[in-house]
């Protein structure tokens, strides 16, 4: 559960929820041809694979896209076409701030770990300061990545702090992640 956002703990293996999903899934894949699955890390990693090969299998050719799942790997490979590593750089909790060292560290190591098994990485950040969005924009593209910076809400319909080429912001400390 997560308070900040509302969120609840489900049982991914519930027969119910199980259908609920698959229900969910095929409503909006009518009008799309993909699904950004939110928030994978979870207490049940079995039970949530098991509920992505169902998806998977179910639509073999639709663009699936974990929004992290780190605690899936290896498997996750082969049942998502891309991973989302939200808040890669910042953190909107209690208010929106680069990550701490350690919590640099913690989304540099996920992304070596995604990328050795071979899937693409998006960033997701949070700022509400141009210099944060600023930095959240450098450390992606030390990465090799693209990020787009929003506010807790997700309520901006564009980034409008992303950079534009050449004008890349150096981040406080030096490189937070190696590209591999």
């Amino acid at each position: 559960m997560n308070p900040a956002w509302g969120s609840v703990a489900v049982d991914v293996r519930h027969p119910q929820w199980r259908r609920a999903v698959l229900d969910r899934a095929a409503r909006a894949l009518a009008h799309t041809d993909g699904l950004l699955l939110d928030t994978l890390d979870g207490s049940d990693p079995p039970g949530t694979r098991a509920l992505l090969g169902a998806l998977r299998a179910r639509w073999p050719h639709v663009t699936l896209i974990a929004n992290r799942g780190f605690t899936l790997l290896p498997e996750l490979a082969s049942l998502v076409d891309g991973v989302l590593i939200e808040a890669f750089s910042t953190t909107h909790t209690p208010v929106p701030a680069l990550h701490p060292p350690d919590g640099l560290a913690y989304t540099a190591h996920w992304l070596g770990e995604l990328r050795r098994h071979g899937l693409p990485v998006t960033a997701l950040d949070y700022a509400d300061t141009p210099a944060l969005a600023a930095a959240a924009h450098a450390r992606a593209a030390a990465c090799g990545l693209t990020t787009f910076v929003t506010d807790r809400a997700l309520s901006r319909p564009t980034d409008l702090s992303a950079p534009t080429p050449g004008g890349a912001v150096p981040l406080p400390g030096g490189q937070p992640c190696a590209r591999t």
